[in-house]
């Protein structure tokens, strides 16, 4: 394997963070609303006044009616802020330790059987 620097390695593990942290914002806006949905279904039972969700299904339904598509989004902003530090720091972490770890590995240790 040809020699890298640090400085591409540094590079590379940048280019991975962005990626890990685009990824993870990406996948928390797909199921957020699955979130906050089960969120709903569990405070419930502190609030017996009020008309019981049946399941999954009927809080999505419910709230999209009755408050609106934006409900189910609520709180969205700090979880992706929150979201693209962890998984930044993440992936800039694990891929740069990947690449040293690879660097420090002798001629043997790349032999395959």
């Amino acid at each position: 394997m040809a020699n890298v620097s640090a400085a591409e390695e540094a590079y590379d593990a940048l280019a991975h963070s962005l990626a890990g942290a685009g990824g993870g914002c990406i996948a928390l806006a797909l199921t957020y609303p699955l979130l906050t949905a089960t969120t709903r279904l569990q405070v419930q039972h502190n609030q017996p006044d009020q008309r019981r969700y049946t399941n999954l299904w009927d809080v999505i339904v419910r709230t999209t009616t009755e408050e609106g598509w934006a409900k189910l989004y609520a709180g969205l902003k700090p979880a992706l802020a929150g979201n693209i530090v962890s998984m930044g720091v993440y992936y800039y972490w694990y891929a740069l330790l990947m690449s040293l770890a690879q660097g420090m590995r002798g001629p043997l240790a790349r032999r395959r059987c």
